[in-house]
């Protein structure tokens, strides 16, 4: 995982490259596969993925700011910060991978 300067604003056009991501399963669970030779299989996922990207860098920004970097956090908010940061990675190394 590439490092980042605590210090430094995310930027939000470098996480919109992750756009196109669908969700990979559906409400109840059911997994859903891709099939590329469907184009009306999924409707405006990179649309959706894009605009909740630009949350998640909004919150990630608006956190940084908030944090003093001598904070003790709670067990849980650390954990939420790291799958965060995990999916995201995780996510964009799949979408680098199909370039």
């Amino acid at each position: 995982m590439a490092s980042v300067n605590v210090d430094e604003k995310i930027d939000v056009s470098r996480i919109r490259v992750l756009a196109g991501l669908a969700n990979s399963s559906t409400a109840a669970g059911t997994p859903v596969t891709f099939n590329e030779n469907n184009p009306n299989e999924y409707d405006q996922e990179g649309a959706m993925a894009k605009q909740d990207l630009a949350t998640a860098a909004d919150a990630a920004n608006e956190l940084r700011s908030i944090l003093d970097s001598s904070e003790n956090l709670p067990e849980w908010v650390q954990a939420k910060i790291t799958k965060a940061v995990d999916y995201l990675d995780s996510a964009r190394d799949y979408i680098k991978s199909k370039e």
